[in-house]
């Protein structure tokens, strides 16, 4: 395990930094070494506060001008790898950094740098393909993959990292190593530079749920930590969690020599509560942050389910589907509705009944359904065909009576973050975006 005081502002003096290597052991993931971080001293950069802002809850229209831009090493598609929370965008940078920016000026907060070194690849060194961190209460998580250099007789290990860090400061509270194995081969072992996810599932008051997949899916696995301790509480190979709530974590893989399918396990010890086939159909899944729903079932049916009980909720077929059609995807508003869409459709609803939608919106002659690109406490933002800026109520999928300006990624009160500078521009690669505009709102 390597403890470490790698908190600093992005342009703060040297610190003093110091380690402490615990034994790894060898196989996958056996071990993992939690570190309190809790008395690490860390400076930040000046900005303005939150409070000191105007808010509107939510955004219904943005100023035309952006007011910065996201300038963050290596988030290939920031809104992939950066959570924004009170006008703060705060990115995984594959680089190996957790990096936070205050949105409306541009300007650097802190940075967190995990102890694990990048991997080098022919593109480079880097950590993996990250997803965004989790904020829960006052700290934000994240997860990187890497090595942890050989020291005397002891290898060097593969692993993945956890590191949870203080939002308003960057002060680092914690870290905990999952321990890979040994890193020699990795590219045939554990290939890190090719995962297709490293990822902090879920954040709960019971748990913090990361996974590895790799792009061939032969070392996939989940690891449940515990809180408090910051250990692992138990992992599971073969099986991708993608939803965890304080009770139930839910993804695909397999259990001992039986089929792949989606399964619930429960979150205390990782015993299986419910599994279903998977019936050829692949699954996308809702963010955890979704109360009450764990996810969609896309090509030719759409269904909502039970987390806890595996049942489907909202079940549905489309039989016009065919192989070119594109999937379904669902946005939370972060309060109570849920909204998800095809290429031919949108479907609204409430997560406290959602054995019905609230509405369904599909071309006819008067309307054809936006693009989505977000949702925020009641609205519901997107593009419309000729690539304007549209808002819907999102509780009756109705038309709000002004254009937003902006079509937001990502969306708090405090700002909307879009992947165009010139609001109508329709960008070709709406949610492959490396650059972000930040707009704040008027009203």
């Amino acid at each position: 395990m390597i403890e470490s005081n790698r908190t600093h502002p992005i342009h703060a003096h040297s610190v003093r930094i110091g380690l402490t290597v615990c034994t790894l052991l060898s196989g996958l993931a056996l071990l993992g070494c939690g570190t309190d971080q809790s008395d690490a001293p860390t400076t930040t950069s000046a900005v303005a506060g939150a409070a000191d802002r105007p808010t509107f809850d939510p955004p219904k229209v943005f100023a035309e001008r952006a007011v910065s831009k996201l300038n963050i090493p290596e988030p290939k598609r920031w809104s992939q790898e950066c959570t924004l929370h009170d006008g703060t965008a705060i990115c995984a940078s594959r680089r190996g950094a957790l990096i936070a920016v205050d949105a409306p000026t541009g300007k650097p907060m802190w940075q967190v740098s995990p102890a694990v070194s990048p991997i080098s690849t022919s593109q480079g060194r880097d950590h993996g393909v990250l997803y965004a961190p989790i904020v829960h209460g006052d700290s934000v998580i994240a997860a990187f993959g890497g090595v942890v250099p050989a020291t005397g007789t002891v290898p060097e290990k593969a692993a993945i990292e956890v590191v949870a860090a203080e939002v308003g400061t960057g002060r680092r509270l914690w870290d905990t190593i999952i321990d890979l194995g040994p890193a020699s081969g990795v590219q045939k072992q554990l290939p890190i530079s090719t995962f297709a996810q490293i990822k902090v599932v879920a954040v709960t008051d019971t748990a913090v749920v990361v996974t590895g997949r790799t792009q061939a899916g032969n070392r996939d696995a989940t690891w449940v930590l515990d809180p408090k301790s910051h250990q692992i509480r138990w992992q599971a190979d073969e099986f991708v969690a993608e939803y965890a709530d304080n009770h139930v974590v839910v993804g695909d893989g397999k259990a001992g020599t039986g089929d792949k399918a989606r399964r619930g396990r429960s979150i205390e010890d990782g015993h299986e509560l419910w599994s279903t086939g998977l019936g050829g159909d692949s699954t996308q899944y809702l963010t955890s942050r979704t109360p009450g729903a764990a996810f969609i079932e896309r090509y030719k049916a759409f269904e909502l389910l039970d987390p806890v009980t595996g049942a489907a909720r909202y079940s549905m077929t489309d039989p016009s589907a065919d192989s070119l059609q594109k999937t379904w995807r669902c946005m939370f508003d972060q309060q109570q509705i849920v909204v998800c869409q095809n290429n031919t459709r949108i479907l609204g609803f409430d997560l406290t009944d959602p054995a019905k939608t609230l509405w369904e919106f599909g071309s006819d002659n008067n309307r054809v359904p936006p693009t989505m690109t977000a949702a925020y406490h009641g609205v519901l933002y997107g593009l419309n065909s000729s690539g304007k800026a549209v808002a819907l109520d999102a509780r009756t999928g109705q038309d709000l009576p002004t254009s937003p300006v902006i079509a937001p990624t990502l969306v708090d009160r405090y700002v909307g973050i879009a992947a165009v500078d010139v609001p109508g521009t329709f960008p070709g690669g709406l949610f492959h975006e490396t650059t972000g505009w930040v707009h704040q709102p008027t009203a």
